[in-house]
């Protein structure tokens, strides 16, 4: 299941979106144009063993590590559902707003990592837990919206209008069967806990700031 896009889109522009794919794309280029690129990502990812609460400056990498990625496919499939979902909730919070809660979903999304990871020297890298963020504020905006979905049948390919909830649901339960029920063996590196806790961070960050009474009746939000 292949979510394509919204088929309800807002007014506005969503400039910060689209250059946030840039920026991941360019950090991309960095990592794989490096010398060394193990050190590369040593030096911007968050690694657990090297954050401390008390101490400020190893707190850089909790901005800095949503911006590395793992390989080709981590990369493409991020900004793929950063690409379908964000434009409309930068065009409902506007883009100051959806660039501080994109960022502030993605520490949250590395604080529950970080409390959920047993292998102290593992890095922490990825845009996921800040896009799950934005799944999380979609869930709360746009649970209604249908999104053209590709579902494979075979070799057939079959396009289908899905709400937004019902895909959003499907995509939390898979993360929450991940963190909470797959073997070590199944996990594959995958930082289930971040995108758990920014999705959490995205509903909270939504109930927040959605429009209520007269004001929701007048907008596009539900």
């Amino acid at each position: 299941m292949l979510p394509l896009q919204d088929q309800k889109r807002l007014p506005g522009l969503a400039a910060v979106t689209y250059l946030l794919i840039a920026i991941n794309v360019y950090v991309f280029y960095l990592e794989l144009s490096a010398i060394d690129i193990e050190a590369f990502i040593a030096k911007f990812a968050l690694i657990p063993s090297q954050f401390l609460l008390s101490n400020p400056a190893s707190w850089p990498p909790l901005i800095t590590s949503q911006f590395l990625h793992g390989g080709w496919f981590h990369l493409i499939t991020n900004l793929w559902f950063l690409a379908v979902f964000g434009p409309n909730m930068e065009r409902a919070w506007g883009s100051a707003r959806f660039l501080i809660y994109y960022l502030s979903a993605g520490i949250a999304a590395a604080f529950l990592q970080l409390l959920f990871t047993t292998q102290a020297d593992i890095a922490i890298l990825g845009a996921s837990g800040a896009i799950a963020g934005i799944l999380g504020a979609y869930f709360v905006y746009f649970a209604h919206h249908k999104i053209s979905t590709l579902i494979p049948l075979g070799f057939i390919p079959f396009f289908i209008g899905i709400p937004a909830g019902l895909i959003l649901i499907y995509w939390f339960g898979l993360q929450i069967f991940g963190g909470f029920y797959a073997s070590p063996s199944e996990l594959g590196g995958v930082a289930f806990f971040a995108h758990i806790g920014g999705f959490l961070a995205g509903v909270v960050l939504a109930i927040a700031t959605r429009p209520r009474g007269d004001i929701a009746k007048h907008t596009s939000f539900v």
